[in-house]
């Protein structure tokens, strides 16, 4: 769902001209630099106003409306040339169809790396489902391991493995997207 928010909104904020985009991406690093806690409240307030708190949405919508991922995928899209999308404006003038047949497609690399890198942050909450989530059933396994060492401490060096797992299969799976893209991107 990040991917689904993110790359549009990175493509208009790199790409597309209008007034206002240099403020909102202050806007954007603004809120990139605030540390979770900060924005903690707010977000508890919205989930409890829409009736998403203890439900799995109150942990997905605001991973999907993350700023980092915005801005990291702005800066590969910068790397883009612009004599592409301009050649790409010949045939049509819809950005939607310029940013599906000819962006996404280069950009699978980025994407991939956003998504690893989503992945590993979404995997690692835990303030986010303490205080979002009644329901232990609903818990991810960042907290049901801190439940299981306390219980059984003997099991912590396994708990760790088995959690560490899927971020390790997932970089190694994917490690050539994640260099190719961080090479490519403009700082």
């Amino acid at each position: 769902m990040t991917v689904v928010v993110a790359v549009p909104a990175a493509f208009v904020l790199a790409k597309i001209q209008f007034r206002g985009r240099d403020m909102l991406l202050f806007l954007y690093i603004i809120i990139m630099m605030m540390p979770f806690q900060v924005t903690l409240v707010p977000n508890y307030i919205q989930l409890r106003d829409l009736g998403l708190l203890n439900t799995i949405w109150s942990i997905i919508l605001p991973a999907a409306f993350s700023s980092f991922s915005v801005f990291l995928l702005r800066q590969y899209f910068l790397s883009f040339p612009d004599q592409i999308i301009e050649s790409a404006r010949l045939e049509t003038n819809s950005v939607i169809s310029i940013l599906l047949r000819i962006v996404v497609p280069v950009s699978k690399p980025a994407i991939a790396a956003l998504m690893i890198v989503t992945f590993a942050e979404c995997w690692n909450l835990i303030e986010q489902p303490y205080i979002f989530l009644a329901n232990k059933n609903l818990y991810p396994l960042s907290l049901v391991f801190g439940d299981l060492i306390k219980e059984l401490p003997e099991l912590t060096s396994s708990a760790a493995v088995i959690y560490i797992t899927p971020v390790c299969i997932m970089f190694f799976l994917y490690k050539e997207f994640i260099a190719s893209s961080l090479g490519k991107m403009k700082w």
